[in-house]
């Protein structure tokens, strides 16, 4: 399943904590999704391999770094404005690390406090 996780204020996640501006959209089992607005995209790689990381204090004490590859940036208008989607692929040694998370939002979203993305 895709949670759809912009509506959740208390999980606090990241792609690059330099860049503040990039938010999270979605987290699944095998990966997440990001997003900013803007003109251009600030997320420039020279590998695909990024470091996220997430805290959720029902979930865990402190921050999960989970390690991914960038599968996809993808650039779109929304409502008027540009949006650039960058999409994760988590490393399948580091899934293990994402699984509270998944089960608490699972939790969330029998009670319809989170929704399942499409």
């Amino acid at each position: 399943m895709r949670f759809n996780v912009t509506n959740l204020s208390d999980l606090v996640a990241s792609i690059d904590p330099r860049k503040p501006a990039i938010k999270i959209a979605f987290i699944e089992n095998h990966g997440c999704g990001f997003f900013e607005k803007g003109e251009k995209s600030t997320l420039i790689k020279s590998s695909p391999r990024v470091f996220c990381s997430f805290g959720w204090d029902k979930v865990a004490g402190g921050p999960v770094e989970i390690q991914g590859n960038l599968t996809q940036t993808k650039e779109m208008i929304v409502d008027g404005q540009k949006i650039f989607f960058y999409e994760v692929k988590f490393l399948p040694a580091h899934l293990p690390r994402i699984a509270p998370f998944l089960e608490e939002l699972k939790k969330l979203s029998e009670q319809n406090i989170v929704s399942i993305a499409s």
